[in-house]
């Protein structure tokens, strides 16, 4: 599970992630979305329905990139515990809102996009053993497909 740390209160929450160290490579049961719009990437992101967030590649191209003040913590698989440095903005079409990432520097194999993200903002989100696929009013505007 993966979720903010409470700058208010400075509540110090360590989160998990799906992420492996650099040698391992992803499982073939993953689904990724080829098509996210994550702004001028070309690299694919995870879809992780255990993920509270979006988090991004650092060296991804982004839009309107800063620092962050209230960083979220992530455990990595390997039991790292990191912290993400700046947020920006993701951009999806068909979507009327614009997202915010979390650019984590230690993510290395691909960004992770949380489902929650997206139905906290009214998408459906459906999984078969095959695909993910979010739709926003009916519309379809992201397709992602297991990694074979």
């Amino acid at each position: 599970m993966l979720t903010t740390i409470d700058c208010e209160n400075d509540i110090d929450t360590v989160v998990a992630s799906n992420v492996s160290p650099p040698d391992v490579i992803a499982p073939p049961d993953v689904i990724a979305f080829t098509q996210v719009a994550i702004p001028g990437s070309a690299p694919v992101a995870i879809a992780d329905s255990g993920a509270t967030q979006i988090f991004i590649m650092d060296g991804t191209p982004v839009i309107n990139k800063r620092p962050t003040y209230c960083p979220l913590k992530v455990a990595l698989a390997d039991g790292q515990k990191v912290m993400s440095t700046h947020i920006c903005d993701v951009d999806i079409p068909g979507l009327p809102v614009m997202l915010t990432g979390h650019i984590i520097p230690e993510l290395s194999i691909a960004s992770l996009f949380g489902i929650r993200v997206l139905t906290d903002v009214g998408c459906t989100v459906t999984f078969d053993v095959d695909k993910c696929v979010v739709n926003f009013n009916g519309n379809e505007i992201l397709r992602g497909y297991k990694d074979k």
